[in-house]
């Protein structure tokens, strides 16, 4: 009997050791994969800071309340941010142009609390955030764009159809 207690005792030891590892292994992973999805938003959000119009930075935008459930001064600037945008086309232009840039630095806020959830606190700060690179030519080809898109919306000369999509229950399929 004495000769089996060591040998039991280095079993258990062996796979609790096996199970333990793991875990820790396990937790390690998931914490990775939840800085990545936050460095992959803050990358996007970072490098389309200077572009208004795009569809990533949408998606980037949409994606905070989940992917930041965990920072709440992130949670609070995106919200901030959020109320911001909603500009109302009724108002004098000056006023627009003032709340336009209320709005700009709200996302700076945002991105800047992004930084510090990540680690970046003191690292990345505001001054790096508002310099942003917009060559010239995108600039120019964006507003004309815009300029394109809302002269034919002005003048109506844009149709949308309005088609009804049905979605039939295939045989054998709930």
């Amino acid at each position: 009997m004495q000769y089996w207690l060591p040998a039991v005792i280095s079993f258990v030891i062996t796979i609790s050791t096996y199970f333990i590892t793991k875990w820790f292994d396990n937790r390690r992973d998931g914490k990775n994969e939840k800085r990545k999805e936050k460095m992959t938003v803050f990358k996007t959000l970072m490098a389309k800071r200077g572009v208004y119009y795009d569809y990533y930075k949408v998606e980037a935008l949409n994606s905070i309340a989940v992917i930041f459930c965990d920072s709440s001064s992130v949670i609070q600037a995106w919200n901030d941010y959020h109320n911001a945008l909603s500009i109302s086309d009724s108002l004098p232009e000056a006023e627009q142009k003032t709340k336009l840039t209320e709005a700009e630095d709200k996302f700076v806020r945002l991105l800047e609390m992004m930084a510090n959830d990540l680690g970046y606190k003191n690292t990345v700060v505001w001054t790096d955030i508002k310099n942003s690179y917009m060559p010239r030519w995108i600039a120019t080809e964006s507003s004309a764009r815009n300029s394109m898109n809302n002269l034919l919306i002005k003048s109506e000369k844009v149709s949308i159809p309005n088609q009804q999509i049905s979605y039939q229950r295939k045989k054998g399929k709930n």
